[in-house]
């Protein structure tokens, strides 16, 4: 009879890796538990593209970085789901200045939302407003942070000889696709306008704006300047914050693509 093959020896996981798995389940389950409760109780959140950011990170949160075949998916999520944290941070921390600037509060333009969206019934405090939108806004790109310290290793190993401009524009493509199947989905809720949904400025609208450089606006959505503004601020910026964070783990044999 043939004789079985001796077991193949494998490289057992370290305790870092084990620790990095460990954190990308409890990651998964924050953000999971959380966008379920919220689809179940409360889904005109959906209504908001922060919220299809947060089922964003729970995808990407799936994601097991210490397996050998995990490469792909994480060129794919990591970048996007990166690229969506920074901008949905730096779109929050534009439209707040506007929602003060039309309100007068933060606290009042917050609840101007709810009512308008229909996701509140009465008005929040102030400390519990401030806790949701730290969660739902600049949470997500700590994590992101925690988590490429801690999967450092997984995360190299995955991205070594990869290009950095080819990576961070694929992330930039895939969350401008997500923020763009957003705007087609709050649309045909009736929505009404990114102005409308968010509360900003009559300032802002389009009429206003081409009109102080002597342009006209007809037929231009009134909102066109605004999302077209935020796209290319929150995309852009996105981009630029990504490069400072990502690029260094881009190695191989100590150097790094430029593409």
């Amino acid at each position: 009879t043939a004789l079985a093959s001796p077991p193949q020896a494998t490289t057992p996981p370290t305790a870092s890796m084990e620790f990095g798995y460990i954190f990308e389940r409890l990651c998964w389950l924050m953000y999971t538990s959380h966008v379920m409760w919220t689809a179940l109780t409360n889904p005109n959140y959906f209504g908001h593209l922060t919220y299809w950011s947060l089922c964003l990170q729970s995808v990407y949160f799936t994601v097991d970085k210490g397996s050998p075949r995990a490469g792909p998916a994480i060129c794919l999520f990591h970048g996007t789901a990166t690229i969506g944290a920074l901008a949905v941070m730096l779109g929050y921390t534009f439209m707040t200045v506007g929602g003060i600037y039309r309100f007068g509060s933060f606290l009042e333009w917050e609840n101007a939302i709810g009512k308008y969206a229909g996701t509140i019934g009465a008005d929040r405090t102030l400390p519990v407003l401030v806790a949701q939108k730290f969660y739902e806004h600049y949470w997500p790109v700590i994590v992101l942070l925690l988590d490429k310290s801690i999967n450092r290793a997984s995360l190299r190993s995955a991205y070594a000889g990869a290009g950095p401009l080819r990576t961070a524009a694929l992330g930039m493509a895939g969350y401008l696709a997500v923020g763009s199947a957003w705007e087609q989905y709050s649309h045909g809720l009736g929505l009404g306008s990114a102005l409308d949904v968010y509360q900003q400025p009559d300032e802002f609208k389009t009429e206003r704006c081409l009109g102080r450089l002597g342009l006209s606006a007809d037929g231009l959505p009134e909102d066109f300047v605004y999302n077209s503004f935020l796209k290319v601020f929150c995309i852009g910026g996105a981009g630029f914050l990504y490069w400072s964070l990502v690029p260094p783990l881009f190695k191989a044999n100590g150097k790094a693509k430029a593409n």
